[in-house]
């Protein structure tokens, strides 16, 4: 039997036309990266090629234009961000409805930006750069050799950075100096996060799926027990609420400051990663990933729903009649559309 990717297509102009229609996963069969909510009904989505929009809490997704390897969004107030490799850089100044290109980061790979107290704190793969809000009066602390997988910066003094070296580093002077708290000398190490609830309490997450914890403002770090999967982003609501996603549809939660970590449970099919995720209040949040995967919750967590009817591989399809398609998925879930694909 013959194996179809996720992507159905619709030939609108039978055999030879040149528009085709995604069906499915909508709003993209890209995998989505991160996910933003500057207001509670305002969103964007973004995967390395696209931006999408929301104005309905997720309800719908509008494409708002193409991107260039982008690898996240931020926002602080009205002012976000979209950065990405060989220092590709976009700016609004009005909640996103409106994106222009910034070119002043010398085609650096951006790793992070965070906007505190009225300056830009931005992080290349060996430097960081400290900006007013217009990238004007710049100073520049260079990390010959550190190649940092990610930092947060805690404060405009207190900044903690993972290597793509397995080590985690502290500053507590803007970077005129550096401590070195953790180092291991296997591969993979790589941190994909670092990520601070308050100036103790703080995670990070390297190769091999080892997540560690820090209660002292990252002097000291332990590492937990009982997780063997690669983590990618994390948030918190307060400091008891908490959620972080992963490899293999890792989505956990936890209620008591990051003590313990249970898993929710996801709507999925198959063993996708998810990249990002975004909860606007206690009750509802977004996660997103691989093959264009957005799911959404409306009560913590308990329950996520697909906003695309499939993710997973079709097995096979038939189209009956005028308008019934009838779709096998991981050939033992069968659905049925009465509008070629629409619904």
């Amino acid at each position: 039997m013959n194996k179809y990717f996720i992507i159905l297509l619709f030939i609108s102009s039978f055999f030879f036309g040149q528009n085709l229609n995604l069906i499915n996963p909508k709003p993209s069969f890209r995998a989505g990266q991160k996910i933003n909510f500057p207001t509670p009904e305002k969103g964007f989505l973004l995967n390395k090629k696209e931006l999408f929009s929301t104005s309905d809490l997720g309800a719908t997704w509008t494409k708002v234009m193409d991107l260039n390897e982008s690898r996240n969004i931020y926002f602080k107030g009205n002012t976000g961000f979209i950065y990405g490799d060989n220092g590709y850089l976009l700016r609004s100044d009005d909640l996103g409805n409106s994106w222009t290109p910034v070119d002043s980061l010398q085609n650096k790979d951006l790793v992070k930006m965070e906007i505190l107290n009225d300056k830009i704190y931005t992080a290349t793969k060996d430097s960081i750069i400290t900006s007013d809000l217009g990238f004007g009066e710049r100073v520049s602390v260079k990390l010959p050799g550190y190649s940092i997988g990610d930092i947060d910066f805690i404060s405009e003094d207190f900044w903690v950075m993972g290597t793509l070296t397995g080590k985690i580093y502290k500053t507590e002077n803007a970077g005129v100096s550096w401590d070195l708290k953790v180092s291991v000398d296997y591969t993979p190490s790589d941190y994909y996060f670092i990520y601070f609830v308050n100036s103790t309490l703080g995670f990070a997450n390297r190769g091999h799926g080892e997540f560690l914890k820090t209660v002292d403002g990252g002097e000291t770090w332990t590492q937990y027990e009982y997780f063997s999967r690669e983590l990618y982003d994390m948030q918190f609501l307060n400091d008891l609420h908490g959620y972080v996603c992963g490899q293999g549809n890792t989505l956990l939660k936890t209620i008591d400051g990051g003590e313990t970590w249970t898993s929710t449970t996801s709507t999925s099919y198959g063993n996708s990663d998810l990249n990002g995720l975004y909860f606007t209040d206690l009750n509802t949040g977004f996660a997103t990933g691989e093959r264009g995967r957005i799911l959404k919750t409306t009560d913590g967590g308990t329950t996520w729903l697909p906003f695309a009817p499939f993710y997973d591989d079709i097995s096979e399809f038939q189209i009956v009649g005028d308008n019934t398609m009838i779709v096998l998925i991981k050939n033992n879930i069968y659905m049925q559309s009465d509008d070629l694909g629409a619904t």
